[in-house]
């Protein structure tokens, strides 16, 4: 499982919800899910949503070819935006896998690692990076599987 964490969720009256609020629902609607995969029996695991630019990184490196590092950005740190990993946290048998560290390392965000693009837009990775990091996604799959 794995989603966007830039959504927004909207209360009983259809109103748009902000801040904690939304974190709430948000985190409570992934929990949700996650008991309901849990019940029907498989192994659950969350893929945490890639931290995202405000602008477009394939646009930035087309035009800073010699000077990548402008197009490097923090990694955000908004409590409101890891319901995913707050809900996984609370759902016992669920397992996360959490890219970040590798997507981002030393919390910067980089438009280029080890030759590869990273992004293929603003939040989305490239394939070819994507493929960079089977070795993370395999050991985190293997260290969700029972005994």
């Amino acid at each position: 499982m794995s989603g966007d964490t830039a959504y927004t969720a909207y209360g009983e009256d259809g109103e748009e919800l902000s801040g904690a609020a939304n974190a709430d629902a948000l985190q409570k609607g992934y929990e949700k899910t996650l008991k309901r995969i849990r019940a029907a029996g498989p192994d659950t695991v969350v893929i945490r949503d890639t931290p995202a630019s405000s602008s477009d990184v394939p646009s930035c490196v087309s035009e800073n070819l010699q000077h990548l590092q402008s197009c490097a950005f923090k990694e955000p740190q908004d409590w409101s935006r890891e319901f995913d990993k707050r809900a996984t946290a609370a759902v016992p048998g669920a397992h996360l896998i959490d890219l970040t560290a590798e997507i981002c390392p030393g919390e910067l965000c980089r438009a280029v690692i080890g030759n590869a693009l990273v992004y293929r837009d603003k939040s989305h990775l490239t394939a070819t990076f994507a493929r960079t990091l089977l070795p993370w996604i395999e050991s985190g799959l293997a260290d969700a599987r029972p005994g």
